[in-house]
């Protein structure tokens, strides 16, 4: 039970960061909410680690989404790896 709270908690916070990113900058475009669906359907998490080492601002689209469906972003330590051990030199 002490997990579920957890994860409820993490979810409003991060729903809470959001709501100041919009109120900040205003919401998604249209296109970043597509790419963000697009996103969530592919088992390739490199660009995903990419854009968000960058603040690319489809960022927060890709969050609401996965808020929004309720999943969880797992990442595979491999891929975290690959990402991590030179982010400089990738490309999305």
């Amino acid at each position: 039970m002490s997990e579920a709270v957890d994860e409820k908690l993490r979810r409003n916070e991060l729903a809470a960061l959001l709501d100041e990113l919009d109120a900040k900058y205003g919401p998604p475009a249209r296109s970043a909410k597509s790419w963000a669906k697009k996103v969530l359907a592919r088992s390739s998490w490199t660009p995903v680690l990419i854009a968000f080492e960058r603040a690319d601002p489809r960022m927060p689209a890709l969050l609401r989404e996965v808020l929004r469906q309720g999943t969880r972003l797992i990442v595979p330590a491999t891929v975290l790896g690959q990402v991590w051990r030179d982010g400089a030199r990738q490309t999305c």
